[in-house]
């Protein structure tokens, strides 16, 4: 990858990050800041609980999705 696509993934990423942050102190004010240390490795921990429940329906929708890819002829077109 080159570096001008780099750069613009990981601005993109940094800018949806702190979307997502700035959404969260909306929501929660500051409060987490006060929260015990284990109430936030709780809520990390549901939190990867919910990537790998999405992960595997991603994975379904993949596997699906390679599946009908492989039914396209070589040459592209839907007709043979």
């Amino acid at each position: 990858m080159n570096n001008k696509k780099y750069e613009k993934l990981r601005t993109d990423f940094v800018k949806a990050l702190w979307e997502k942050m700035d959404k969260g102190r909306q929501e929660h004010t500051d409060a987490s800041f006060d929260k015990p240390a284990t109430d936030l490795v709780d809520e990390i921990t549901e939190e990867i609980l919910d990537i790998c429940g999405w992960s595997v329906l991603l994975y379904t929708r993949l596997k699906r999705l390679k599946k009908a890819v492989k039914r396209i002829p070589k040459n592209g077109n839907a007709d043979p």
